[in-house]
């Protein structure tokens, strides 16, 4: 220290002067700074594939971050499972097991196999003979399956496909529908499994409700960023109770919109949209 002077102040103003006073230095400058900050970003667990984002990150003011895998574990377990017309709730769990395949690693199918396997259910002599996938068409996967001899189908999807397959009455509709609604409201994806056989007819077997609990990390990193001026805004395709649960949750405030009406707001550059947390840098 020399005049009440630090050195190590009187340094960055001098390489601050010099690399002004070059001007063709300035654009390696300006990498090397990237560069920087990029590996300081990769010390963090971060995986930066361009050097600006750092940059970019830096000037955000609004995030844009998936629901599911990114603010949740996108890791699906069965909180409730209801009977309905005489099955069981252990058979219902074995029918969506059932129309389910491991192979797949689907979050839902996977929920089921664990489900099955931590109540100590098994599939017993249950053998699958043919399985189809989920369609979007159809929006439910679906087993044949042997048991004894006897061939039967086994259905697992949307609660609106489910209770179209069955042709379920009137009656049964509007009493599924009051439970998936108050399910809903909890926060929870609800799915149907139907049991039956062509020629014979299908009967709802019951439904299942699934949750998807938070990243332990997502409430303190949606804080953090709103402390720093960022706001966070959740993409979603869940319905609206979902989407709702877990922004109550993670404090999330503002009005709900559509995707299209967001893309359309204001200055592309205001925006930058960060799928699967980060690591799209």
């Amino acid at each position: 220290m020399r005049g009440g002077v630090n050195l190590s102040q009187i340094l960055p103003l001098t390489v601050v002067l010099l690399v002004s006073a070059i001007p063709v230095a300035l654009p390696s400058m300006f990498n090397i700074s990237m560069a920087v900050g990029s590996l300081e970003l990769s010390r963090k667990g971060v995986l930066v594939t361009r050097l600006s984002a750092s940059e970019d990150a830096a000037t955000m003011n609004v995030l844009c971050a998936d629901k599911t895998g990114t603010l949740t574990k996108n890791r699906l377990s069965i909180a409730e499972i209801i009977s309905l017309n005489g099955f069981k709730e252990d058979e219902v769990a074995i029918f969506g097991a059932l129309a389910s395949n491991e192979a797949d690693k689907d979050p839902i199918d996977l929920a089921f196999l664990s489900y099955v396997k931590q109540t100590s259910n098994s599939l017993g002599e249950h053998k699958i003979l043919e399985f189809t996938p989920f369609d979007p068409t159809t929006r439910m996967t679906q087993a044949l399956v042997s048991l004894g001899g006897d061939e039967f189908r086994v259905y697992k999807g949307a609660v609106e496909a489910v209770l179209e397959l069955c042709h379920s009455p009137p009656s049964e509709r509007s009493e599924v529908e009051r439970r998936v609604q108050t399910l809903t409201e909890k926060g929870y994806r609800v799915l149907a499994v139907a049991r039956g056989a062509e020629g014979v007819g299908y009967t709802l077997a019951g439904i299942a409700a699934l949750s998807d609990e938070l990243r332990e990390d997502s409430p303190r990193l949606v804080n953090e960023l709103s402390e720093l001026g960022v706001s966070v805004k959740m993409l979603t395709g869940d319905a609206l109770p979902v989407a709702q649960e877990v922004a109550r949750k993670l404090n999330l405030t503002g009005p709900v919109e559509k995707m299209s009406a967001l893309r359309s707001r204001g200055d592309e550059n205001e925006y930058a949209q960060i799928v699967e947390g980060f690591h799209s840098m």
